[in-house]
């Protein structure tokens, strides 16, 4: 991602530029270290699921997550 922005910063920079973070909500759910897939996030808009992804780092999970929302949304 060299020069390019991670994914939760594109999706939190779009939301907050606009004044609509109360439309961004956030699920997470911690599987247990012996899980594969330890962590699952989700991201809905407006309380549908707009990016939702598995990864054994959080951090993972998350920028894949963010990476759909703004995929399904063109930011």
């Amino acid at each position: 991602m060299s020069g390019e922005q991670r994914p939760t910063v594109r999706m939190n920079n779009y939301f907050q530029g606009r004044g609509e973070m109360e439309r961004l909500g956030y699920f997470e759910q911690d599987h247990g270290s012996w899980a594969p897939y330890r962590w699952t996030i989700a991201y809905t808009v407006d309380g549908t699921t707009m990016g939702k992804a598995s990864a054994a780092r959080k951090e993972d999970a998350k920028n894949e997550a963010a990476r759909q929302l703004c995929q399904n949304m063109g930011i």
